[in-house]
């Protein structure tokens, strides 16, 4: 059987070799810089210049990628960064469906790493330097041991990165993917449209929204077409994904559409229940951005027209204002979110989530769920200056009842004892409010999600608790006394390696160690 282990010595058995069904699964070319095809092959390539072009043809066309090494046991492992899954969203696209990239000709530098972010606010802070709308590309990490033709296809995982549905990307400073290569898997990082740019909605057929969840469904086909051609089994996929990206792995369970394009899936501190993950009045939420920008109309048609022709950075402010404007009413979910779309061909959600988990209609593949022990402890100390407005604080008890609790005309009777539990107690009403969001936005919501999709398949629920040295430093707490528990985003610390963090201590390594054999183990077994 031949092998490409990306030593000195390459055998190639003809000319061209693009297509024969040896390469069907990986096909690698290493050749020299500029080296024109012959009749004749490469049989030998110079150390300094074996590394120095390496190209993968698939369907779409030729990826040039590189090579890298871990940092902590110096495993080697391939990059290939920037790859078009989908049509720039822009122009007539934008606010659409996204459309397939079909294909390119010549080949695409794969070694990019400053890949651009989706359009979002604070894009240093969350999502590099760079940001445009031509954003729906996709990066794929896989071992060198994925070119040895001798051993069964690598498992996949295909991450999905957090944000809020507002902010993120899948930038290797913050998600590196060392430990996963050094676990044998086949590691994807997928971007997607973000706040107004991928969730907008009319409510209509004008803009019937969750163009981010569809990026991301294009995506998954892209890997189900081609991941072969890097060493991965499209028969073992694994979505996972932390916050944003946890309830988007839970909405895709939702999705009939994405059957067969995915085996397994992990969400991380989120779920398709959590109140935050699910906008409840798009449509209001939509005309309110259009008169941010100054387009004063009730009817979707034209508003979509005028947006579609805004400039970028027009609409960007536009989001910010919206997202101020309607910052009160948290309860009804992000102000640009996944949101139950009109029925049409290809419509992404059409009903409510409990009641598509209840019936039992999902994709039933192996789950982990799960959350950190504080979620919202970095809260607590900005919450704590504020405890004298909260103590005299008025509102509505009804936001206060989760929609999945159906209390229908109860709903204020129901806020007010809500209300009542939580504050019938001696903690400062800050730590008061700390408690009712970790229970209503994610302790129950995803323990409840948990229950009914473990009705139907295998679900393993997990708490995070594990309060380590780089995970504190990652949330930008220096001291470990700072404040108790594992706050939201700080278990990804144990996952994906980072070089800004100080060393880890026994404990972290061990800690990593456990994670990602259980992560890694899930999506090679179930």
């Amino acid at each position: 059987m031949y092998t490409v282990p990306l030593v000195i010595n390459i055998s190639v058995y003809h000319c061209p070799f693009f297509g024969s069904t040896m390469y069907k699964r990986l096909v690698v070319v290493l050749q020299f810089i500029n080296l024109f095809w012959t009749t004749s092959c490469v049989d030998f390539v110079p150390e300094y210049l074996q590394h120095l072009s390496l190209q993968v043809q698939t369907p779409k066309g030729i990826i040039q990628g590189q090579v890298k090494r871990t940092k902590d046991r110096d495993v080697q492992y391939f990059t290939f960064q920037g790859i078009p899954y989908a049509l720039p969203p822009t122009g007539d696209l934008r606010f659409k469906a996204p459309v397939p990239f079909k294909g390119w000709e010549g080949v695409l530098d794969g070694t990019k790493e400053n890949i651009p972010s989706c359009i979002q606010i604070l894009p240093t802070m969350f999502g590099g330097t760079r940001e445009s709308e031509d954003c729906l590309f996709l990066s794929i990490f896989t071992p060198s041991e994925s070119l040895n033709f001798d051993k069964p296809q690598m498992s996949v995982m295909v991450w999905i990165h957090g944000g809020g549905f507002l902010v993120g990307n899948p930038d290797i400073e913050y998600y590196g993917p060392d430990y996963f290569m050094e676990h044998n898997i086949v590691l994807v990082q997928i971007s997607y449209r973000l706040s107004s740019f991928g969730f907008l909605s009319t409510e209509d057929m004008e803009s019937p929204g969750n163009y981010g969840l569809k990026d991301q469904h294009v995506a998954f086909r892209w890997i189900k077409e081609n991941i072969e051609y890097f060493g991965g089994d499209p028969d073992k996929v694994t979505i996972f994904g932390e916050s944003a990206g946890a309830a988007s792995v839970q909405y895709h369970m939702l999705n009939l559409e994405n059957r067969g394009l995915f085996h397994r899936a992990i969400s991380q501190s989120g779920s398709s229940l959590c109140m935050w993950s699910y906008q409840r009045n798009p449509r209001s939420i939509a005309f309110d951005f259009g008169a941010a920008i100054g387009i004063r109309t009730r009817n979707s048609k034209e508003l979509m027209e005028k947006l579609r022709r805004v400039p970028v950075e027009v609409l960007k402010a536009a989001t910010t204002a919206t997202m101020v404007l309607h910052s009160l009413s948290f309860i009804n979910g992000m102000v640009f979110g996944p949101s139950i779309e009109p029925w049409h061909d290809h419509a992404f959600l059409t009903n409510k989530t409990h009641q598509l988990l209840l019936e039992g209609k999902f994709i039933k593949v192996p789950h982990i769920v799960g959350f950190n022990s504080e979620e919202t402890s970095m809260a607590k100390q900005g919450l704590s200056i504020a405890n004298p407005l909260l103590q005299v604080i008025n509102f509505d008890r009804s936001v206060m009842v989760p929609a999945d609790m159906n209390a229908g005309d109860n709903t204020e009777e129901c806020g007010k004892e809500i209300w009542k539990f939580y504050t019938s107690n001696h903690k400062p009403r800050s730590e008061q409010y700390i408690d009712f969001v970790n229970d209503g936005y994610f302790f129950r919501p995803i323990i409840e999600s948990a229950r009914l999709i473990g009705k139907e398949t295998p679900t393993y629920l997990y708490m995070f608790a594990y309060e380590g040295l780089i995970g504190r430093n990652a949330m930008g707490c220096r001291d470990v006394s700072d404040y108790k528990g594992v706050s939201h985003a700080e278990e990804m610390t144990y996952i994906f390696s980072r070089n800004d963090l100080p060393t880890p201590t026994l404990a972290d390594n061990t800690t990593i160690a456990r994670m990602l054999k259980m992560w890694t183990n899930f999506a090679k077994t179930g």
